[in-house]
C-alpha cells in the first residue's frame, strides 16, 4: 500500500475530489437564498429542464467525449488532434439533426414533460455547451492536467451560482433565473473551451473536411454508448416525470432538492473515478505485474467506503435539510437515504463498467443500460402510485443495485479480473 501512496492516484484523486466537492458546496451555499425566493414548483420546472437537456445531450454528441477519452491512449499527437476535430464535426451534425426533430415534435414534448415549448431551444443550447465542456474536461483528465480540470469545474459553479443569485434577488425572476444562469455560464465556458482547442491546436482548419473513416469510427464507438448514457438520465428523470404526473411540480421540486443531497455520493465517486481509470488503463495497457489483484483489493475497499459514506449522509440529512432548505422543503429529507444508497451502488457499478469500456464492448454497456432503464420505469410505475415520491427514491436504489450486479457479471466475462483475489 505504501507504493500506492507514492504514485499519482491519490494526489489526483484528492484534487478531483476537491473540485467536485467545491462544485457542489457552492450551489448548496446559495440554496438557502434561492429556496426562500423560489417555490417548489420553480425547482420542479428547472428539474425538468435539466432532465430534458440530459436526455438530448448524448443524442446530440454521440458520446464523443468517451471516444476521445478512449482513443487518447492509442493515437499520437497529430492523429489525436485530427480525431478531436472530426469529433466536433459529429457534434455539429448531431445538433442540426436533433434541432430539426425537436422543432417538429415540440408540442408533444411540452405536453408530455409539462415544460413550456418556448424554452426548448434553451434545452438544446445547454446540451451543446455541456458536450463542448465535457470534451475540454476529458482531454485535461487523460493528460493528467488535474489543476486545469479543477479550476474549470469550480469556475463553472461560481459563475452559475453568482448569476442565479443576481437574477433571483435583484431582478426578481422566477425559475427562469436558474435557466438563464445555466445557459449563460455554460455558453461562456463553452466558447472559451473552443478557443482553447484552437490555441492548443486540437481543432485544426486543415482537418475540418469530414474524414469518412474517422467519423464512422467515432459514430460506431459512440452509438452503442448512447443508450448507456441515456439510461442514467432515464433513471434520474423518469422519477420526476412520474411524480409530476401523479402529484404536481411542487412535489417534484421538493424531491429534486432531496435528490441533490443524495447525489453527493455520486459526485464523490465521479471525482475518484476521474483519477482511478486513467491510472488503471495505463497499467492494464502495460500489463504491470501484480496489478490486477491490487486493483481488485482497492475496489473492494472502495466499495465498502462508499456505502459507509452513503449511510453517514443519510444520518445527517434531517439536520442538513432543515438548515439549508427551510420549512417549505422539509419533506426532502425522507428521500436522501434511498438516493444516497442508490448512488453508492451506482459507484460500485461504474467500478465494473470501466473494464467493459476498456475492452471496447460498448454493446454490452448498451444492453445493460436498456435493462436498467426498463427496471427503473417498471419500479416507478409500481411504487410511485402507492408511495409517491418516496417510491421514486426507492426505485432509484433498486435500479442501481440491479445495474451493479449485472455490470459485475458482464465485466467478469469480457475482461476477467481476479475477483477471488487469486492470480
Amino acid at each position: 500500500m505504501s507504493d500506492i501512496r507514492k504514485n499519482s492516484l491519490l494526489r489526483n484523486s484528492a484534487i478531483f475530489t476537491f473540485a467536485n466537492v467545491m462544485q457542489r458546496v457552492v450551489p448548496f451555499l446559495v440554496l438557502p437564498i434561492l429556496s426562500r425566493y423560489l417555490s417548489p414548483a420553480d425547482f420542479g420546472l428547472i428539474a425538468i429542464f435539466v432532465t430534458l437537456s440530459g436526455l438530448i445531450l448524448p443524442l446530440i454528441g454521440c458520446e464523443i467525449q468517451q471516444s476521445i477519452y478512449r482513443r487518447f491512449y492509442d493515437l499520437d499527437a497529430d492523429a489525436f488532434a485530427r480525431y478531436v476535430t472530426q469529433a466536433i464535426l459529429v457534434l455539429l451534425a448531431g445538433t442540426l439533426a436533433i434541432s430539426v426533430i425537436v422543432f417538429l415534435v415540440q408540442d408533444l414534448i411540452a405536453e408530455f414533460a409539462s415544460f413550456p415549448s418556448e424554452w426548448l431551444w434553451a434545452v438544446i443550447a445547454f446540451a451543446v455547451g455541456q458536450v463542448v465542456m465535457l470534451v475540454r474536461l476529458v482531454i485535461w483528465q487523460v493528460r493528467n492536467q488535474v489543476r486545469s480540470f479543477a479550476a474549470f469545474q469550480i469556475a463553472r459553479s461560481l459563475i452559475t451560482c453568482s448569476l442565479a443569485v443576481g437574477l433571483v434577488v435583484h431582478f426578481k425572476l422566477d425559475w427562469t433565473a436558474l435557466l438563464w444562469s445555466h445557459l449563460l455560464a455554460t455558453g461562456m465556458l463553452a466558447v472559451w473551451s473552443v478557443r482553447s482547442f484552437l490555441v492548443d491546436r486540437l481543432i485544426r482548419l486543415r482537418d475540418l473536411a469530414p474524414n469518412r473513416q474517422v467519423v464512422s469510427g467515432i459514430v460506431a464507438f459512440g452509438l452503442p454508448l448512447i443508450p448507456y448514457a441515456m439510461s442514467t438520465i432515464v433513471i434520474q428523470g423518469t422519477d420526476r416525470l412520474f411524480i409530476s404526473y401523479y402529484d404536481d411540480t411542487s412535489q417534484t421540486g421538493i424531491y429534486y432538492l432531496g435528490y441533490q443531497v443524495g447525489l453527493i455520493v455520486g459526485l464523490l465517486h465521479e471525482a475518484f473515478q476521474r483519477a482511478w481509470w486513467p491510472w488503471v488503463y495505463e497499467r492494464l495497457k502495460n500489463d504491470e505485474p501484480g496489478f490486477r489483484p491490487r486493483a481488485v483489493r482497492l475496489t473492494y475497499v472502495y466499495s465498502l467506503c462508499i456505502l459507509v459514506v452513503a449511510l453517514l449522509l443519510a444520518w445527517i440529512a434531517p439536520w442538513f435539510v432543515s438548515v439549508f432548505f427551510g420549512k417549505a422543503f422539509g419533506g426532502a429529507k425522507e428521500f436522501v437515504v434511498w438516493i444516497a444508497l442508490g448512488y453508492a451502488f451506482d459507484a460500485m457499478h461504474r467500478m465494473q463498467a470501466g473494464y467493459i469500456l476498456y475492452a471496447e464492448k460498448t454493446r454490452v454497456l448498451a444492453g445493460l443500460s436498456i435493462v436498467a432503464a426498463t427496471i427503473n420505469i417498471g419500479a416507478n410505475a409500481i411504487l410511485v402510485p402507492e408511495s409517491g415520491a418516496s417510491g421514486a427514491a426507492q426505485a432509484t436504489m433498486i435500479t442501481f443495485c440491479c445495474l451493479w450486479i449485472l455490470a459485475w457479471v458482464m465485466s467478469a466475462r469480457v475482461h476477467p479480473m481476479p475477483w477471488g483475489l487469486r492470480g
